[in-house]
């Protein structure tokens, strides 16, 4: 199959600039960005090369980033701010 444009609308729509320097910065130990990335790297929908979900068409390493993003397989939901 060919590859799936992003369907997390925040995310094609992010012209912030904070926003993409903080979404390419390296990732904290322990954060739930950093859980989330653990966890789609062992889905099976996961493309490694690209690093997208085959799903949901999303660049894993913004996406994970995102606290009201959820995992297209409920692998991992929105994050709570307390």
């Amino acid at each position: 199959t060919g590859v799936q444009t992003c369907a997390l609308p925040i995310y094609r729509d992010m012209i912030q600039i904070d926003d993409i320097c903080r979404i390419f910065a390296p990732m904290q130990p322990g954060s739930f960005a950093e859980r989330r990335y653990e966890i789609c790297k062992g889905c099976d929908k996961f493309r490694p090369q690209v690093r997208q979900c085959k799903e949901c068409g999303c660049v894993m390493p913004v996406k994970v980033r995102i606290a009201d993003a959820t995992c297209p397989f409920d692998k991992w939901g929105k994050e709570s701010n307390g």
